[in-house]
């Protein structure tokens, strides 16, 4: 894997005088939970996006610690998942996580705008947790343990994660 910090403008093929662009491109700082938040936002994202996703690469161990926040659909909180991890939390293979979040992400519900701030203060919760989890596997690493435990670490977190955002999602409407 490679990767580079952009230190450049942004490019954006589409919507380049949009609102949200705009804003990421204002910013001194563009922070996750300021890109998750635009990225819900209209033009970048429709009625009818059927997912999104915004990565995360560790630069210390890019093959295990980097991040995909996968969105299903587009509007709703993300999942997280580590490029390290073997297995993907049963609702994103079932179709459960699109189907329960495409009741909840209707830019007409007079809702709309509660429910972005539910989703954002849930994948600030997740986000810093995954920090803490992060520093966690790392110093397991430098420490010489044994992977798989640390792997097992990241695919329990995950489905912990995918189980309370699933939760959530029911008791949401």
């Amino acid at each position: 894997m490679v990767w580079k910090v952009h230190t450049k403008e942004a490019y954006f093929s589409r919507f380049n005088k949009s609102e949200p662009v705009i804003q990421l491109r204002a910013a001194n700082k563009v922070d996750f939970a300021m890109f998750q938040g635009v990225s819900r936002e209209r033009p970048l994202v429709t009625g009818q996006s059927i997912s999104g996703m915004t990565v995360e690469i560790d630069p210390d161990h890019p093959e295990l610690l980097t991040v995909a926040w996968v969105s299903l659909p587009a509007r709703v909180a993300a999942f997280p998942l580590f490029m390290g991890q073997r297995r993907t939390p049963t609702p994103l293979v079932n179709g459960d996580a699109y189907a329960l979040g495409k009741r909840t992400a209707n830019y007409a519900d007079a809702e709309w705008e509660t429910q972005k701030s539910r989703w954002a203060a849930l994948e600030a919760t997740m986000h810093e947790e995954k920090e803490k989890l992060v520093k966690d596997v790392k110093e397991s690493i430098d420490a010489g343990n044994p992977l798989d435990a640390d792997v097992e670490r990241l695919e329990s977190w995950s489905r912990t994660q995918a189980t309370k955002r699933i939760e959530r999602v029911k008791n949401t409407k």
